[in-house]
């Protein structure tokens, strides 16, 4: 069963605290020597050539067996020539370094079960993500485009123009120079314009998008014949006959 030890040096500055920690793992079944000469497993600056060995001892077990003096498991003296079991958590002190032994548990395989429940989780997980995208993409252009509220909104469009039409016609200002074609041109477009807005009272929530889009584009025509009428380019003045010219030819036609 594979090893590590957490190795942690006790005497280093604050400004060092990075230093202070670092990971050896053993993957195989040798003993693990700690001590200061090159060759030992874990070296430590500062400590006899083999101040301990740590050993495995069964099928799931460890011991560890001290070559020098001064040495702590847990907080108690290990003497030289004892054989201690060592279990995995278990702290080892020698000379200014500080050793947490861990026992490494072989990797457990995921049973078919958990690897069904996992892949069906990620698929949920995949498909709330897509829906939540979805909605945020298509349910504005879906309402916008919706008939029960795009037809609100014409609604409501064609209505604010009827009323700004009708305020243009009560307020309109022919001149003196209007003629009674423009005078009877004005009160009939008032007259169109009240009966629409009748029928835009009573049957606003029946109508379609085509009626909807036929009455903006007959309200666009009222709104030019208005300005028309205001701007005296409806009806033009007629030209003054040319009564010198008719008789002058009446004249000259030969008798008979």
């Amino acid at each position: 069963m594979p090893c590590q030890l957490t190795i942690a040096r006790r005497d280093l500055p604050p400004d060092k605290a990075l230093q202070r920690k670092r990971l050896l793992s053993f993957d195989d079944d040798r003993d693990v020597t700690v001590g200061g000469t090159p060759d030992a497993a874990c070296r430590l600056e500062g400590l006899p050539d083999l101040a301990a060995t740590i050993r495995r001892d069964g099928e799931d077990a460890y011991c560890l067996l001290p070559s020098a003096d001064g040495l702590l498991l847990n907080g108690q003296t290990a003497a030289c020539g004892d054989c201690l079991p060592l279990h995995s958590g278990d702290a080892l002190t020698v000379g200014d370094w500080r050793l947490q032994f861990y026992v490494r548990l072989p990797k457990v395989g995921q049973s078919w079960q958990s690897a069904l429940l996992a892949r069906l989780s990620q698929v949920a997980i995949a498909v709330i993500l897509l829906t939540v995208l979805a909605s945020a993409i298509w349910l504005p252009d879906y309402f916008r485009h919706t008939s029960g509220w795009g037809s609100a909104a014409t609604i409501e469009q064609l209505a604010q123009r009827l009323d700004d039409t009708r305020s243009r016609l009560a307020q309109a200002d022919l001149g003196d120079q209007a003629t009674l074609l423009d005078q009877l041109l004005v009160e009939q477009l008032k007259a169109d314009l009240n009966a629409r807005i009748r029928h835009m009272r009573n049957y606003d929530q029946r109508l379609s998008k085509t009626q909807l889009r036929q009455m903006e584009s007959q309200l666009d025509t009222l709104a030019g014949l208005l300005r028309q009428v205001q701007e005296g380019s409806l009806f033009p003045p007629l030209p003054k006959p040319a009564i010198d010219t008719a008789v002058q030819r009446i004249l000259q036609r030969p008798p008979g």
